[in-house]
């Protein structure tokens, strides 16, 4: 089987699970015994990007990429869960499986999709000669707008993991901006040369939003839904500005 039917599969197999995901997530209507089910759809997502990367970049340079985000996301993961540094004090419970230095592995996953999502997504909505620094500016932004709208629904409904005061503090948006840029700056190297399938970003980015985002009002944090809504058009608005 070549690579794009496997990744034809899979990204229909996500498109699948998804309104699976809203009946059963974002409505509460799963049992807890199939929490792992949520860790299923991550890695789907994470190896649809993946997949697609290759083809926009050499075999060789996503999977480079695709390894440094996974060291580097356990690396600052396993800073984060000991000392609080840079997202604040926070610890992850048993709900999303397997760990390694206090790290549910799946998160490194997560991050991938994230970072990789949102990249593409800002790619695709930008020229292709923009510099990679604007690229990463507005992926990063990105980036902030998804952790908004899934912080509410991890802590406070799923409770994947409990921030040390209840709360989720300020600071770990701020970081969460910062870190994203860089990594995604070293993603976008070698430059996109988006050619088959550019839909598969945006596809993926808006399902995980559209998740998050109900979840989120089915619960009564409409607040950062909003946020998370207003950063997006911002984005997408100063995306076109810039490529004109």
């Amino acid at each position: 089987m070549s690579r794009k039917t496997i990744f034809r599969w899979l990204l229909g197999f996500a498109i699948f699970l998804f309104p699976f995901s809203l009946a059963f997530v974002a409505f509460g209507l799963l049992p807890p015994s199939w929490k792992f089910s949520n860790a299923i759809v991550i890695a789907i997502h994470a190896l649809v990007l993946l997949l697609w990367m290759m083809e926009q970049q050499s075999t060789r340079s996503a999977l480079v990429n695709f390894i440094g985000v996974i060291l580097f996301s356990l690396v600052i993961e396993s800073i984060g869960v000991s000392s609080g540094f840079p997202f604040g004090k926070y610890q992850y419970t048993t709900l999303l499986g397997t760990s390694f230095l206090g790290v549910p592995l799946i998160i490194t996953l997560a991050w991938y999709s994230t970072v990789a999502g949102a990249l593409g997504v800002a790619r695709n909505v930008l020229r292709f000669n923009i510099n990679l620094l604007v690229v990463s500016l507005i992926a990063a932004f990105f980036v902030v707008a998804l952790d908004i709208v899934l912080e509410p629904m991890a802590t406070h409904v799923n409770h994947y993991w409990i921030w040390e005061k209840g709360e989720i503090p300020l600071v770990n948006y701020s970081s969460w901006f910062i870190l994203a840029f860089i990594v995604i700056f070293f993603l976008g190297r070698p430059k996109l040369d988006v050619k088959t399938y550019s839909f598969t970003p945006a596809l993926i980015y808006g399902m995980e939003w559209v998740l998050f985002a109900l979840t989120d009002l089915k619960h009564g944090f409409v607040m950062p839904v909003a946020a998370s809504f207003l950063i997006i058009l911002s984005s997408l608005l100063f995306a076109r500005k810039v490529s004109q």
